[in-house]
């Protein structure tokens, strides 16, 4: 028997609004009232805003991609050769052959190597009450590199070689694409990109990636910073000077005091954002004071700010991090971690107060890489292990182990990352003033 239900438009909008991205996707075609209500911007923005927080998990797999090539191209590569000039392999001509090359080792200098491969982008929704879940974003070869999640998008960077990436944004949700204005340079002039935050701003309502460009060729160097606007068609150089990438700080080595090395920036593109700034433990522009660096996203200048009075003073391996409306600082030991709060800050250049809030104790041993990420409004902070991932919520102060990592498997190499993605089906007019048919061998996954 058929039975008619009919729903009030405000009880179906509190429906759907709790729903994944991929039902509402599916729902919106059951009737011209739920397309209208699931095409609201509005209820874009409120459904954005219940979706949990997912940590991105890096899965590598070698063996199998080497299988897959050798029965692609046969056991013994018949007709290739070594160029020296480029370093790297070349291949007769034939198509299969020629797609291959192209796929796997665009970037590679030595394919028996294990970076060859690809890599899948897996979601992990963890917070520090809830069971873990996770799902399965995307599967791309090697030469893409997922610099930053932001707002449901996906910013990755696709190398040829040093001086030559281009940089395209995508939603995994709606698979949608668009590439970010190229670096324009005169002929004959290289440059190379150091990206240092994706961020909104919000005066303009544009996703904007800050890249620090150094131009080599012809001499003497130069350098400066470029704003690259999603939608736009050409990037734009900011008014404020740079620091050359050789005249910044160096760090000192835990385990040997005496000795420096230069500092490397891993974490460049996971800035703490709070009060309209981005914020970095180390950055090219603290020059060799070892201070924190801020960047304000409406004036674009830079500032510098102390750092907490740490114990080991190892800035390489510290974070910055926004929990429960504060910044804070995290202290990695052996066996715990301190976090530091940033007493009194308003994003003022008034300075705050350093005090440490509270020393986590980690379930597995953390050998110096331990990468931390921020959980949301809700203060949970994620520290990711090569063991596991654990979920410490500063408001409860509970913890929680909530993934071991098995390590025992050598073709297969999983790692955490400090990339947290939410998703979000909101409609970007980028996507349609600046379309992009998308990587190449990059696939999304239902």
């Amino acid at each position: 028997m058929c039975v008619d239900v009919n729903l009030d438009e405000g009880l179906a909008t509190e429906i759907l609004v709790r729903l994944p991205a991929r039902s509402v996707l599916r729902y919106r075609a059951i009737c011209k009232d739920w397309l209208r209500i699931t095409a609201c911007q509005s209820f874009l923005r409120a459904h954005a805003r219940r979706r949990p927080l997912e940590v991105l998990f890096y899965t590598r797999r070698t063996v199998v991609q080497q299988q897959e090539l050798d029965g692609a191209a046969g056991p013994r590569w018949p007709g290739r050769r070594w160029d020296a000039a480029r370093q790297r392999w070349r291949f007769p001509r034939s198509p299969m052959i020629q797609e291959v090359e192209d796929r796997f080792f665009a970037i590679s200098k030595d394919h028996r190597s294990n970076d060859s491969g690809y890599v899948e982008l897996d979601a992990l929704s963890i917070t520090a009450h809830r069971p873990a879940s996770g799902q399965r974003l995307a599967r791309y070869p090697s030469n893409c590199v997922l610099l930053a999640s932001l707002d449901g998008l996906l910013l990755l960077r696709s190398s040829k070689s040093v001086f030559h990436c281009q940089h395209l944004v995508c939603n995994p949700l709606t698979r949608q694409w668009s590439d970010l204005p190229p670096l324009i340079r005169d002929a004959g002039v290289n440059a190379q990109q150091r990206e240092s935050g994706f961020y909104f701003h919000e005066p303009s309502g544009e996703y904007r990636l800050l890249c620090h460009v150094t131009f080599y060729q012809p001499r003497p160097e130069s350098w400066g910073y470029y704003v690259f606007s999603a939608g736009a068609d050409k990037p734009r150089r900011l008014n404020t000077e740079a620091t050359p990438m050789w005249n910044t700080i160096v760090t000192t080595l835990r385990s040997y005091p005496s000795l420096m090395k230069p500092a490397f920036y891993e974490n460049l593109m996971a800035p703490a954002v709070l009060h309209g700034h981005l914020h970095w433990m180390q950055h090219i522009e603290a020059g060799f004071t070892g201070q924190i660096v801020a960047f304000d996203t409406v004036t674009e200048m830079f500032r510098r700010m102390a750092p907490p009075p740490m114990t080991h003073n190892d800035p390489e391996h510290s974070h910055l991090l926004v929990a429960d409306g504060s910044l804070m600082a995290s202290e990695l030991d052996q066996l715990f971690v301190d976090l530091w709060v940033l007493q009194g800050y308003d994003g003022s250049a008034a300075p705050g107060t350093w005090e440490r809030h509270v020393r986590i104790e980690v379930p597995c041993h953390t050998d110096n890489r331990l990468l931390i990420a921020t959980g949301g409004d809700g203060g949970d902070v994620i520290l990711g292990t090569p063991g596991g991932v654990v979920v410490y919520n500063v408001r409860s102060g509970t913890v929680k182990q909530v993934m071991d990592i098995d390590a025992s498997r050598s073709d297969t190499v999983v790692s955490p990352s400090r990339v947290v993605f939410r998703e979000s089906i909101v409609r970007h007019r980028f996507f349609e003033a600046r379309p992009h048919p998308g990587l190449r061998y990059f696939s999304f996954c239902s």
